[in-house]
């Protein structure tokens, strides 16, 4: 198997929109608290 590149074009606008989705919606705390280092 060979790595290929992997291009794609999107709207700005949509692409920061959906990022910030994400952003609002990840929880604020680690699910596992292992992850938070306690």
């Amino acid at each position: 198997m060979g790595v290929s590149d992997l291009k794609f074009r999107l709207v700005r606008d949509d692409f920061a929109e959906a990022v910030a989705w994400v952003a609002r919606n990840l929880p604020t705390r680690p699910t596992v608290p292992v992850l938070a280092g306690c």
